[in-house]
């Protein structure tokens, strides 16, 4: 599970637990074929407006592996602090897993 920390300056502590069952679902959705095609055709169309745009096309499948083996890694992790970030206004966003 992942753990959003937030905390504010005005004594405001926000704790969002992110399963990982949610983590898999929307990983499924992003790397959909349909929604792989479309975003191939968007950058395409981008590419071609601005010839010094790089885009290298990624396989749905491909990605699609590569996106569960990092959740499967993310498992063996618990505890590693991913993001610690201060503001300036004293706003503190922590994430771990």
């Amino acid at each position: 599970m992942i753990k959003v920390n937030i905390k504010t300056a005005h004594r405001v502590n926000l704790k969002i637990p992110v399963p990982y069952a949610l983590l898999h679902a929307a990983s499924a959705i992003l790397t959909s074929e349909m929604l792989s095609t479309k975003l191939n055709k968007l950058a395409n169309q981008h590419a071609e407006q601005k010839s010094n745009f790089p885009f290298i096309p990624l396989h749905h499948t491909m990605t699609k592996q590569l996106v569960k083996q990092t959740l499967r890694e993310m498992r063996h992790h618990k505890g590693l602090v991913l993001v610690d970030v201060k503001l300036q206004d004293g706003t503190q966003v922590r994430v771990t897993l």
